[in-house]
């Protein structure tokens, strides 16, 4: 129906005048503007009154004049234009021309009088649109020659439109064109053809022989014999090389083109790309059958597409819908094929699918424009999915409503029987899709039962299987209602020969309905319905290779009623597909379930192989063990071979607080297995009599427990456990997992002895070091900080402390605090009396070690004191250099049981070393504090002898280390300084008294002399270690900024900074003391002698700071 009739001509008119350049006219949004040419003021009145009448959104702009009429024109602010032919001022023609040349698409309209009207039929032939004779009774049908001429406007819009769109759409044609030599020789392709060869560009693709391109180049050959002789070759199907050597299927068609004496010149064709196609074929020809009984049968519409939304299926109704044969159809892309209405309605939803939506289409109206078949169409859109699970096409059931678009008063009628039919088709093309693509059991029987109870408008939907040995029925999957499941009875499992309907279903093949208004219904079957609510009831059987599997019961709560031949032969025939994919799907699984446990048992031994840490192998195992068997959890223990005793939890997916220890009361049935090295399948695991009680509060109900085993060896227990009422463990699940204890055995008995045999290696590499260390090593942060490193290295414990002993107060230090490698500094520092300090003081004040497995159960011979509560691991022992205690080290763990008695020995060798290199590092130390003070009472020394620098060097550090300290020196470089400072002149010591008070100038040879004492200060220090950073210092202490002082002669920042701050300050204090040779320079005197020798004696940036700090105190500076 076409939509214009539906309006009145004002509301066209108003369509019409608003202009959308994406979308042509919308209505009523902006007033129609009409230009009126006409000088006689009694028409005009008429002419308005019968414009008005016609539109109620009009605005008329009146032209009397030429003037006028060339602003307006160039304005071109109208619609349409009605003119006079005879005008005052000039004439209809001339106003018609004038406004054609500006707007050529503007619509004119021309008033004559009854003897112009060849006139106006001339002037038609110039461009004019309509005429009217120029009559009062004529000014009525003004509206609709409007109406017309507008209308008529925009088709000649809408025509150029269709004309630029069909041009875009040859030019842009996906086909692949081409014309070549009857020799192969390419003389032409287009983009299309290079795209979908892949080839680089059109060039390359030219260069190539056509013989080249085919797989089989005989087939080549026969298609010109072919062409040769008949002329043309349609749709045939061959594989092509594309340019990266991958071969495609392609549909081609040749054209032969003769020359003047009939003879073929050249070949002209085009080529279609149908792998995707083919594909999809492939993929819907494991269900041919089905599909064409399907597809061929239903009265609606069925399409499939591929991915490019080509189409590969339509099916006979849409051939009798739409008059398109699936010839002229399949093939095509349908965004270009029916781009009207593809495009705008169909594409998005089509994009949809593609993403894996199941989706259905709004009413859509269909216009075939070659054949004139017009309706409305809906539809419902599923992907098609492969058996990878990849959406390789679109599945659509198409139906016609236009009987329901066209008749008001037949729509609820149309309406309910499309959804009807719309749910049956739907439930068809889904359950088609997933008995074709879908090897899981569940999901196909799933969807089964749920397309069934809606296909068939009931309630419930519940599929059984059936096992002839024991002749029982078990449910496997049910569609129920939310309302309905807290209500409905359903049995689990139940005897056949308690139900005979049951039993008449399955021994027999055959469907069976029952209702509960039944006259003959057994008693046991009324029950049955009554408890469980059910009003009617049809059995189906599943049957697979002629043999019953199982059936579907199909359930209606809600009214009595008895299922149509139509209803039963419907869902006998997805029973019995069902039943073929439900067959296929376990034999599938049975197959994977196979190669899944190979391979989990081959992933074990490669992974054991891989060189990972031990807890590490151990969760994978238990992993892997787990899944292959469909296991909760697992728990593996493995035999000390020293202690033969077990150790060690490792599990894979614990319940919470698992337990980590292995006591005896827990470990009895782990025990058996170890004495027996025989495996044990439980079936039931709290009726076990030597079941552990933590797993049987946790609720487990199953597990499986076997030995680990290397060659005759025993080495550890691995068990998988469920919670699982409904998982039961089988005899295989048994030989599997042993399978798993004799793979994982042997190589987790290397991975033991290798950690030994590593552990061994690293605690005797630690106590080497340990050794070297204490042989070289006189400074104790150093040696502590290498016993600290070893300790971590080997043992790895979670906190770690070192103690050392106070022989005068009797009391002990901590001086290293670790938890988590993190120093703990409220702990670092604090003092203890042996009888205060816990374990650690028990440890000291007994002089033995101490090994706490798990302080919570452990007896323990004092209560632990000061460390972090976490601790449940504890491995001490004493420091002893000969009779003298020196101190204690202590490990800690956060786990029970993480050390040993291997431990302990390695730490007692460890605390060894320690003790005698801490005795030695303190007594070096002792040594070097002495050394100091003797050269501190030299330095004084050098102050008495030079009586006019008595006090000199402590006046030089004071102000050293304020100058220090304006300059951003660190309090570690500020105390270097000050020592610096005081001992800068030691090495005058070598200087005889002769030349160093000498009153008069030094000799050559004397000052040569005097240049020595800073090489000889430095080397008197350089053996104190304390004093390491120092000696630099006073080496340079006499080194000028320009590079001319000594001993180097080293110039700018070459010089230490320190070095550079003694400079400035020795030479300003030397200025302002007395000499023997000179007096004291006053205050004014030493600052100016300072500025002008910056930048050449003396750093300018030293000498910036220190001016302002001497300024600063306002006076000369003598102390």
């Amino acid at each position: 129906m076409n939509s214009l009739s539906l309006l009145k001509p004002s509301d066209v008119i108003g369509c019409l005048t608003t202009k959308d350049p994406q979308k042509g006219y919308c209505p009523m949004d902006n007033p129609l503007s009409i230009l009126l040419i006409e000088d006689n003021p009694d028409d005009r009145v008429l002419i308005k009154r019968g414009l008005n009448k016609g539109f109620n959104n009009l605005h008329i702009e009146e032209v009397l004049n030429q003037e006028d009429l060339d602003e307006i024109i160039a304005k071109g602010d109208f619609n349409v234009a009605i003119t006079d032919y005879n005008l005052g001022w000039t004439d209809g023609v001339a106003v018609l021309t004038a406004i054609k040349e500006k707007r050529p698409d503007c619509p004119v309209v021309m008033m004559t009088v009854m003897d112009t009207e060849e006139i106006a039929i001339d002037a038609m032939e110039a461009g004019l649109d309509d005429y009217v004779v120029k009559s009062p009774s004529q000014f009525a049908r003004l509206p609709d020659i409007v109406t017309t001429v507008l209308e008529h406007k925009e088709r000649g819009r809408a025509l150029k439109e269709v004309e630029v769109r069909y041009k875009d759409l040859y030019d842009s044609v996906p086909v692949g064109l081409f014309r070549t030599k009857l020799d192969g020789q390419i003389v032409s392709v287009n983009q299309a053809l290079v795209d979908m060869l892949h080839y680089p560009d059109r060039e390359s693709l030219i260069a190539t022989n056509a013989n080249q391109l085919y797989v089989d180049s005989n087939e080549r050959s026969a298609n010109m014999e072919e062409v040769k002789e008949r002329g043309i070759l349609r749709r045939r199907e061959h594989k092509l090389f594309r340019y990266d050597n991958e071969e495609i299927t392609v549909e081609i068609s040749i054209y032969a083109i003769r020359n003047d004496s009939g003879e073929v010149d050249v070949l002209d064709g085009y080529l279609e790309d149908i792998t995707e196609r083919k594909r999809v074929e492939e993929a819907l020809s494991q269900t041919e059958v089905l599909n064409k009984t399907i597809i061929e049968s239903v009265q609606e519409g069925v399409i499939v597409y591929d991915r490019d939304l080509r189409y590969v299926v339509w099916n006979n109704f849409m051939e009798k819908f739409t008059g398109m044969h699936a010839d002229d159809v399949v093939g095509k892309i349908a965004t270009e094929f029916i781009p009207h209405l593809v495009v705008e309605e169909i594409e998005p939803l089509l994009r949809r699918v593609l993403n894996g939506e199941t989706v259905r289409s709004s009413d859509i109206p269909f216009y075939n424009p070659e054949n004139g078949k017009t309706g409305w169409i809906e539809g419902w859109y599923g992907p098609l999915i492969s058996q990878e699970g990849e959406v390789i096409g679109i599945v659509a059931t198409i139906h016609d409503i236009t009987r329901r678009k066209e008749s008001e008063t037949e729509r609820e009628k149309m309406l309910a029987a499309e959804r009807k039919r719309a749910r049956e088709l739907s439930a068809l093309t889904t359950a088609a899709t997933t008995i074709s693509s879908n090897l899981d059991i569940n999901e196909i029987l799933r969807v089964v039962a749920k397309e069934l109870a809606q296909l068939l408008n009931i309630d419930s939907c519940a599929i059984y299987t059936w096992d002839p040995e024991n002749n029982t029925i078990a449910l496997f999957v049910e569609h129920l209602p939310e309302g309905y499941q807290k209500s409905h009875k359903r049995f689990q499992s139940f005897n056949v020969d308690q139900w005979p309907y049951t039993k008449e279903v399955v021994e027999n093949g055959r469907s069976f309905q029952i209702n509960i208004s039944d006259p003959d219904l057994l008693n046991s079957s009324k029950e049955y319905l009554n408890e469980s609510g059910i009003k009617s009831l049809l059995m189906v059987p599943l049957i697979s290779q002629d043999k019953t599997i199982g059936l579907v019961e199909l359930e209606d709560f809600d009214e009595t009623r008895t299922f149509s031949e139509q209803e039963i032969v419907l869902a006998q025939m997805f029973s019995n597909q069902a039943a073929v994919a439900l067959e296929n799907a376990r034999l599938f699984d049975e197959t994977t379930e196979t190669l899944r446990r190979e391979q989990q048992l081959n992933e074990i031994t490669r992974m054991i192989s891989s060189g990972l840490d031990l807890p590490i192998i151990m969760e994978k195992v238990g992993q892997l063990a787990s899944d292959l068997v469909g296991g909760d959890s697992a728990g593996i223990s493995l035999m000390n071979p020293n202690t033969q005793s077990l150790f060690g939890l490792y599990y894979y997916n614990p319940p919470p607080n698992a337990p980590h220890e292995i006591t005896s009361k827990e470990t009895g049935l782990m025990w058996e297995i170890m004495e027996t090295g025989k495996s044990v399948l439980i079936r039931s695991y709290p009726d076990h009599s030597m079941a552990m009680p933590f797993w049987t509060e946790v609720g487990v109900h199953g597990s499986i427990i076997v030995p680990f085993v290397s060659g005759e060896t025993i080495i550890g227990v691995l068990g998988v456990f469920t919670k699982d009422e409904e998982k039961q463990f089988s005899q295989r699940d048994l030989e599997l997992i042993e399978s798993v204890g004799r793979q994982a055995g042997m190589a987790i008995q290397r991975t033991l002895l290798f950690e030994e045999t590593k552990r061994r290696s690293d605690e005797l590499s630690a106590l080497y070091d340990i050794a070297l260390a204490t042989g070289s090593v006189l400074y104790t942060p150093t040696l502590l900080r290498e016993l600290q490193d070893k300790v971590k290295l080997t043992l790895n414990p979670d906190s770690y402390g070192v103690f050392i002993f106070d022989q005068e107060s009797d009391e002990f230090e901590i001086v290293i605090a670790l938890d988590k490698d993190e120093v703990v500094e409220e702990a670092v520092g604090t003092r203890y009396t042996l009888k205060e300090g816990g374990l650690t003081g028990w440890i000291m004040a007994n002089r033995e070690p101490l090994l706490i497995k798990n302080i919570k159960k452990d007896e323990l011979p004092v209560a632990p004191k000061h460390f972090n509560l976490q601790v449940c691991s504890w491995l001490g022992v004493p420091l002893i250099s000969g009779d003298r205690l020196v101190g204690a080290l202590s490990v800690q763990s956060f786990e029970p049981n993480m050390f040993d008695e291997e431990d302990r020995r390695f730490l007692e060798s460890l605390a060894g070393q320690v003790a005698t290199a801490l005795e030695n590092a303190r007594l070096y130390e002792e040594l070097e504090d002495a050394f100091m003070q003797t050269v501190l009472a030299l330095a004084n020394a050098m102050d008495v002898r030079d009586t006019y620098t008595i006090d000199h060097s402590n006046r030089m550090a004071v102000l050293a280390e304020k100058t220090g300290r304006l300059m951003g020196g660190t309090e570690s470089e500020l105390e270097t300084l000050r020592w610096a400072a005081l001992l800068h002149d030691i090495g005058k010591i070598g200087v005889p008294d002769d030349i160093l008070l000498k009153p008069s100038s030094l000799t050559k040879k004397e000052y040569e002399i005097i240049k020595n004492h800073p090489a000889l200060g430095a080397s008197i220090i350089s053996p104190i270690k304390k004093l390491k950073e120092v000696s630099p210092i006073i080496h340079h202490s006499h080194e000028k900024y320009d590079g001319t002082g000594y001993p180097e002669g080293l110039g700018g920042e070459e010089i230490p900074l320190e070095a550079r701050i003694l400079m400035v300050v020795d030479s300003y204090i030397a200025m302002t003391d007395d000499r023997v040779y000179r007096k004291a320079r006053n205050y004014k005197e030493a600052v100016e002698e300072i500025k002008n020798l910056s930048g050449k004696q003396y750093d300018p940036k030293v000498v910036e700071v220190f001016l302002e700090l001497i300024e600063s105190e306002n006076k000369p500076i003598k102390g």
